[in-house]
């Protein structure tokens, strides 16, 4: 017996905090240990590098862990492992003078793929990542002054590019991930029930990024899931009520048989109550039902029966 499928739980309501919080610039200051955690790429090598930090143990890991990138021989050793520590191994170059913002890390995919926003010193916002070719967010703002002698290669000072409000990335971080969800989920089959922690945020410089994405995702997969379990209801209920209807079907005609020949007040009693049962079925129908042209190919003989 198929299990029956329960009603989406609502999630919890978000918890205060600032997320209007800018930080004071993507480039601060950092010691050289952070600086070479920060460069890594992987994020299972990223990760073990952190805890090492804060340990103060840095420096007794391996230096493959510490690369800024791996070679692909020693990615492919890695993948050999598990796929899921290739997860940000196939990030692009940084452009000079960028950084990176926020992560993406998809932890239900095999390989956890990263999506990155990347911010330039010449004022714009990018998207890069392993499984897609990226876009801009927004373009560079930042021009050179030929007058001054500067060229194309030249970058602004670091005051140039403002950051962006913490509200302002988590909505770019919210869309990107539901369109990767919706594809898992229309192309994938995959239940929008199932697509819960399928993506984790991850940033240096917006504290509670995370956790705002992370219950902004969260409202969107219960919406959909709400949606998707209010069309499965319809359908059960067109398909109750059309069944019905033929059932109704029937026994007008039967009904009406045996009223043109012997007509007695419990045949016009049953007739007025098939006629009324019905009318409700049909009303039902057709209000769940938002195609016209399907209600009238379903009940095209009985167009003239009133609908009560």
């Amino acid at each position: 017996m198929p299990r029956k499928k329960k009603q989406p739980t609502p999630p919890p309501p978000p918890k205060p905090r600032d997320e209007s919080f800018v930080p004071a610039t993507y480039w601060p200051t950092l010691s050289v240990d952070q600086t070479i955690v920060h460069s890594i790429r992987g994020v299972a090598r990223r990760e073990t590098a952190e805890k090492a930090l804060a340990a103060g143990t840095l420096e007794e890991l391996p230096d493959f862990v510490l690369q800024d990138r791996l070679t692909d021989r020693q990615r492919l050793s890695l993948s050999r492992i598990h796929p899921s520590l290739m997860g940000g191994e196939y990030l692009p170059d940084h452009l000079p003078g960028e950084v990176t913002i926020a992560s993406i890390c998809y932890d239900g995919s095999v390989c956890q793929d990263v999506d990155q926003i990347r911010a330039s010193l010449r004022g714009g916002y990018r998207w890069v990542g392993e499984s897609w070719e990226g876009q801009d967010i927004e373009e560079d703002e930042w021009t050179p002054d030929e007058e001054e002698g500067e060229t194309e290669d030249a970058l602004p000072p670091k005051n140039f590019c403002q950051p962006a409000s913490q509200n302002t990335v988590a909505d770019w971080i919210v869309e990107r991930v539901m369109e990767v969800l919706h594809d898992n989920n229309f192309n994938g089959g995959v239940e929008w029930e199932e697509l819960r922690g399928f993506a984790s945020v991850s940033s240096s410089h917006y504290p509670t990024l995370a956790e705002q994405c992370e219950q902004m995702i969260e409202r969107e997969i219960w919406n959909n899931a709400r949606g998707d379990f209010q069309s499965r209801k319809i359908e059960e209920m067109t398909e109750h009520l059309e069944a019905e209807l033929a059932d109704l079907e029937d026994s007008y005609i039967e009904v009406m048989t045996e009223f043109a020949t012997n007509c007695t007040p419990q045949i016009k009693e049953r007739r007025a109550q098939i006629e009324s049962d019905h009318g409700r079925a049909a009303l039902l129908l057709k209000l769940l039902s938002p195609d016209p042209e399907r209600y009238w190919e379903v009940f095209g003989p009985w167009s003239d029966v009133e609908l009560r």
